[in-house]
């Protein structure tokens, strides 16, 4: 009897030592995507993108160069190099990183440009500096004497400091409303503020009030921990996304121009007879009909040291019909008067399907050495 007491003993202990174990590995297992750079850190990442757009409809009626270049799918690519460094942590996590383009350039239909040949170094170089939480978030921006910045005390500077004071009151107005409604989406995004295992899936932080601020509602996410393995020397954790959305493009405009406040600036700056004006166009572009549907994928490598993305990889596909376009030809009689040859008009078919197809990669450069200066 003693001999079977102390075997259960035994075994009991040894029960307990086995899921003392797997309680210890279950919480080893869990991960918290969470950003901790330090001041100075330095990446640069190469990202190009590749899409092609389909254009479908009547084009009988179309100058013979707009047929040929229509009869086949345009392709657009992007390719360039941007690079991040840590400028500032703040004592809660926050921290502000500056974004610089090495390399913009982008071709289509046979043509190339490169931002370069065209932009200041000095543009191309420093973009402003964002302030970002630990989440990824964006928090602000970073203000020359170091403080955080909301968007509408971004909207009010200029690359050359305040704005100039010959800017009309209508258009500072516009703008200051513009930077109280990017507000809105302060905070949204960037990893879920929660421990996650292998397995685990996640909406996106905020989505929906991204989506609301252009007044979209149908929209479907969501994140999934796939796994967490060795990647470019570090341990990352491997994040798929995986997402959908439909919406009407006309609704969209009209929600912004509402948001933003252009038909009150067009009266107080035109008075009531801009206004009347503007009335008649919106009416006509009411008329036109947009529906979008798109969907997309992503895998994204999330090194654990500190939470940066070291490579995002992904696809998208979007279908859009644009229906009554015969409503410009109701604009060019309006903006023409009375006079407007009939026979003059261009022939618009009613009905467009567009499909654009893309695919997306980032990833870390090779040279990660910090440029001089």
């Amino acid at each position: 009897m003693a001999f079977e007491v102390k075997r259960c003993v035994v075994l009991l202990a040894c029960a307990v030592l086995v899921a003392s174990i797997a309680v210890t590995a279950l919480a080893q297992d869990k991960i918290r995507l969470e950003m901790t750079p330090s001041v100075g850190d330095f990446m640069r990442y190469d990202m190009k993108m590749n899409m092609e757009i389909k254009i479908e409809g009547d084009f009988s009626s179309t100058p013979e160069q707009v047929q040929a270049i229509l009869a086949n799918p345009i392709q657009l690519a992007v390719d360039m190099a941007m690079s991040q460094k840590v400028q500032k942590v703040m004592e809660n996590g926050d921290f502000a990183v500056g974004y610089g383009f090495d390399k913009l350039q982008l071709s289509a239909m046979g043509m190339s440009f490169d931002a370069a040949q065209f932009m200041p170094k000095e543009m191309m170089g420093q973009m402003p500096s964002a302030v970002l939480s630990k989440r990824g978030t964006l928090v602000g921006f970073l203000g020359p004497e170091g403080e955080v910045m909301t968007f509408a005390d971004m909207m009010k500077m200029m690359p050359g400091g305040a704005m100039p004071a010959d800017v009309p009151a209508e258009a500072k107005e516009m703008i200051a409303k513009i930077g109280e409604a990017l507000e809105e989406i302060i905070g949204c995004g960037g990893y879920p503020d929660k421990d996650l295992s292998v397995g685990d899936s996640w909406k996106t932080p905020g989505l929906d009030k991204i989506m609301a601020f252009f007044g979209i509602s149908n929209v479907q996410d969501q994140n999934t921990l796939k796994a967490v393995q060795e990647f470019g020397g570090s341990e990352c954790a491997v994040v798929e996304n995986e997402g959908s959305v439909e919406f009407e493009w006309t609704d969209v405009a009209l929600h912004l121009m509402k948001t933003f406040g252009i038909e009150a600036m067009v009266t107080e700056m035109g008075g009531e007879e801009a206004a009347g004006e503007f009335a008649k166009v919106m009416g006509l572009i009411k008329q036109l009909e947009v529906p979008v549907k798109g969907e997309g994928t992503s895998t994204m490598m999330v090194r654990l040291s500190d939470g940066m993305q070291v490579e995002n990889k992904g696809s998208m596909n979007a279908v859009l019909e644009a229906k009554n376009l015969l409503f410009i030809n109701e604009i060019i009689k309006a903006e023409a008067g009375e006079g407007v040859d009939p026979s003059k008009l261009p022939k618009i078919g009613d009905s467009y399907k567009i499909t654009i197809t893309g695919k997306f990669d980032m990833a870390m450069s090779e040279d990660q050495s910090e440029p001089e200066g």
